[in-house]
């Protein structure tokens, strides 16, 4: 896999991060996009929340800009909602965000500007139809860490 290229095909990709990234689309599935969820930020914390059934937001994840380790972009084609997956360096830390909940738009524009995900992929990643998976920094090869 070429460096900042679409990630495809699994060959020689960290099993450990492609199980987890599965997992984490496995569970965004099962839920389903349009739960009446989105994401709010600040300039330190991202906040995920779903709407309760009477109104009110409720809390279902909240990470610091700073321990995000990687941000993957799942473009789901014309007709669904393009995904991102947030890794954060907790391993146990996959969070989904569809780019149509509330704040999702915004939240995807952030991450260049915070410089999680390299603005020249940005482009590509959102002008993408074709089921493509954008991570960055790029999934690693078997024996990379995720310390960085």
């Amino acid at each position: 896999m070429v460096s900042g290229q679409p990630a495809g095909g699994g060959a020689g990709l960290d099993l450990e991060e492609t199980v987890e990234l599965m997992k984490a689309m496995r569970r965004h599935l099962d839920r389903g996009v349009g739960d009446g969820a989105g994401v709010t930020f600040d300039e330190h914390t991202v906040r995920l929340w779903k709407r309760a059934s009477t109104g009110e937001r409720i809390a279902r994840a909240e990470f610091a800009w700073s321990s995000v380790f990687r941000i993957c972009f799942k473009d789901s084609g014309p007709l669904a909602s393009d995904l991102l997956y947030v890794v954060t360096r907790d391993p146990a830390s996959t969070l989904v965000v569809s780019l149509e909940v509330d704040g999702g738009g915004a939240f995807w524009r952030q991450l260049p500007a915070r410089g999680l995900f390299p603005a020249w992929l940005h482009e590509q990643a959102t002008l993408s139809t074709d089921g493509s998976l954008y991570c960055w920094p790029p999934l690693a090869r078997a024996g990379r860490s995720r310390s960085g």
